[in-house]
């Protein structure tokens, strides 16, 4: 059974939509009027309600209406936020007659910067009434509709990820990649490096997703749709650039599926590959061919022993098929990995054969009883190992912690970031810290993870530190934190307020008020032993999977 207790830095936010039947439903959420009565003076604020443009001045203009029997002179200016500027500046002076209006004219210019929401313009009119000072505050709100700003990714090049000999590669996790949508009987389209979302025109359209669920399997994926918009039918893949090694045999395995979602005549699924240095939007060679419907998961494999030594790019295309029809056609690729060589097999068997080359933390009491409980690190220190409870009749095993950063598994030995070091250090009062130093495509960082007994419970954390400074759209964080796998069959499952599951099925909860609403877990498992599990942020999600431990 995995069970992960997610714990991930993602805002999440939740919305009450209330329907109501009212006739005077349209006003409901409409402002103020933008004027303002102050004795006989009245003033009105008159611009446009929505803007659509930030390089296009807007005319406001302040009327002033008096209703009194004498005169009124004073001053009028404008208040504006976010960067907003008004022409004049400063306040205007005005009079207005008796039984008379004026009007005082600004010319406002939106920053350049401002964001589609509602924006306030203030105008202040001062003046004397009655011998005191009095001001009239009216408020325009305007909306602003823009168009949407691109959003900049990292700047990654477009350069082959060089590889060795006897490892793994999950493709996935792979930064430098990008897409290609093919209309039929049109151009190829390149996309920049890294590009995810819906294709203006065709709408094709490429996500990844972490954790999908088809049956009893949740995978991370990569989902294609081929275009499909208005007739615009075709097909579109994703490539990766690789230096291959000389290494044989090197096969690329995966699974595939189409949404589980109508009814579909299914999706060909096809790898290429294709010459690095090949025009942009040119087909490779037909390594892997197979149509399918299926809505739960097809393992496939791909040879790519005879690009050895090459330079190319790998191809994952996502076809409608022979008959052209692009209904149903969300497909799935699941975690495509390139095996090359002979990969090693992990330092330490699961569960741990050899009770030596492990760290002996101290006891914790379990019932009459007490379980001594030790760590066997793996080849990525403390991210890979095995933590077990050892009592004199029962033992428990879990091994390792999915780590996400920079959205990259740097627990996988398949991940694309580059471990240099691992290197262990005893705490004072006991325990270790483990100081993992990462190489990645968008620079370097050290994850500090650290292990100990204390309060009669095993704690462990994890810190990111010497990363690359953030930027905007790029702000290195811990994303994904989670215990991995169990040597046991969970047998019983309490999970938020007064939820037990017994002998649970596959199942994810997500993090809400309801269903997850506590930051800890207890599990029951096949031989008697419990365990609770809990973490010091807010969790994201639990995945429960029997068939995975």
């Amino acid at each position: 059974m995995m069970s992960r207790l997610d714990c991930r830095y993602v805002s999440r936010s939740f919305f009450v939509v209330l329907a109501a039947s009212l006739a005077c439903a349209g006003s409901v959420f409409a402002f103020n009027p933008p004027s303002d009565r102050v004795g006989p003076l009245t003033v009105r604020v008159e611009g446009p309600e929505t803007v659509t443009q930030v390089d296009a001045p807007l005319d406001v203009r302040v009327t002033l209406e008096n209703d009194g029997d004498e005169p009124i002179a004073g001053n009028v200016r404008l208040g504006l936020t976010d960067g907003w500027q008004s022409e004049p500046a400063d306040a205007l002076p005005f009079t207005a007659a008796t039984k008379s209006k004026t009007t005082c004219s600004f010319r406002v210019t939106l920053a350049a910067d401002c964001h589609s929401a509602h924006y306030p313009i203030h105008a202040y009119a001062t003046f004397t009434w009655q011998g005191q000072p009095r001001t009239a505050h009216p408020i325009l709100v305007l909306e602003t509709k823009l168009p949407a700003r691109p959003k900049p990714g990292p700047a990654l090049a477009w350069e082959p990820l060089p590889l060795a000999g006897d490892r793994t590669l999950a493709l996935l996790q792979v930064p430098v990649c990008r897409t290609v949508v093919a209309v039929f009987g049109r151009p190829p389209k390149t996309m920049p490096v890294g590009w995810t979302g819906a294709a203006e025109g065709s709408r094709s359209s490429v996500q990844f997703q972490n954790g999908l669920r088809l049956g009893d399997a949740s995978r991370d994926v990569l989902a294609i749709h081929p275009p499909w918009f208005e007739g615009q039918v075709g097909t579109a893949w994703v490539e990766y650039p690789l230096a291959l090694p000389r290494a044989k045999p090197i096969r690329l395995r995966f699974a595939t599926a189409v949404t589980p979602t109508g009814n579909g005549d299914g999706v060909t699924f096809r790898v290429r590959a294709v010459a690095l240095d090949a025009p942009d939007g040119q087909a490779g060679d037909v390594v892997f061919e197979r149509h399918s419907a299926a809505k739960t998961w097809e393992a496939g494999e791909a040879d790519l022993s005879r690009f050895a030594g090459l330079r190319v790019r790998v191809q994952l295309e996502s076809d409608p098929g022979p008959a052209e029809n692009t209904a149903f056609d969300q497909s799935y690729w699941a975690e495509p990995t390139l095996v090359v060589g002979a990969p090693r097999s992990p330092m330490v068997a699961f569960p741990p054969i050899m009770l030596d080359g492990d760290w002996r933390l101290g006891q914790i009491q379990v019932g009459a009883t007490a379980c001594e409980v030790r760590v066997w690190p793996g080849q990525r220190g403390l991210l890979d190992a095995t933590v077990g409870f050892l009592g004199a009749q029962r033992q428990l095993y879990f091994r390792g912690f999915r780590t996400r950063v920079l959205g990259m598994r740097v627990d996988d030995p398949g991940s694309p970031v580059t471990l240099e070091v691992a290197r262990p250090e005893p705490l004072p009062g006991g325990g270790y810290e483990v100081r993992h130093r990462f190489q990645s495509p968008s620079g370097a960082f050290d994850l500090v993870g650290r292990v100990a007994l204390k309060d009669h419970a095993l704690r462990i954390g994890f810190q990111l530190e010497n990363a690359p400074p953030p930027r905007p759209w790029f702000a290195p964080h811990i994303e994904e934190l989670a215990v991995d796998q169990f040597s046991q069959m969970v047998q019983r499952v309490y999970v938020g307020h007064g939820n037990v599951i017994q002998q649970p099925g596959a199942f994810d909860l997500a993090f809400d008020g309801h269903r997850l609403a506590t930051s800890h877990v207890g599990f029951d498992f096949a031989d008697g032993l419990s365990l609770v599990q809990a973490v010091d942020l807010p969790p994201e999600r639990l995945d429960v999977d029997p068939a995975a431990k």
